[in-house]
């Protein structure tokens, strides 16, 4: 078995009027690339109030895409997307779903206790036999406000999938 890690060519966003927009700022493809990173324009929040929060935001959906293979040919046995982010401990993931040929596929992998560096494995989805068909992937991602009163922007260096193959 072997494994080779793949960075996204693209990243989109799409964002409706009551969530919180990213900045983008180029293509941020690699770990702590704060200069082409992308972060939240505004801070995500959740106020404190009568023993509940209050306030509380999700952002836009980030999509990750053309992820490239170095030419390399085998078998897909596992599938990971390792996110880079920064979470200010207090805003938690929503989303986090591997995509095929633009189509969210599988389940939410999003988890209340992801660090800000974190790996998550993900069903390979039908008619992913081989390492020429990275290019089909991409990965999408959304954010939450915490269970904590808070303020605080975040930021995403990167995501990358991690293909394990024979």
């Amino acid at each position: 078995m072997a494994t080779i890690v793949c960075k996204p060519t693209t990243l989109t966003q799409s964002t409706t009027a009551d969530q919180v927009e990213w900045a983008l700022s180029g293509l941020p493809q690699h770990e702590n690339d704060a200069s082409r990173g992308c972060g939240t324009k505004t801070p995500l929040t959740a106020v404190h109030g009568l023993n509940q929060l209050f306030g509380t935001q999700s952002t836009g959906t980030l999509t990750w895409a053309g992820y490239r293979n170095p030419e390399i040919l085998g078998s897909v046995t596992k599938i990971e997307i390792r996110v880079y982010a920064d979470k200010r401990n207090r805003c938690l993931d929503h989303t986090i779903k591997l995509t095929k040929d633009g189509v969210a596929t599988g389940s939410n992998l999003a988890s209340s206790t992801s660090g800000n560096d974190h790996t998550y494995t993900a069903a390979i989805p039908t008619g992913i036999t081989s390492t020429l068909h990275i290019n089909q992937l991409g990965v999408q991602t959304q954010y939450k406000s915490g269970n904590k009163p808070h303020k605080d922007n975040m930021t995403v260096d990167t995501v990358h999938l991690i293909v394990t193959y024979t």
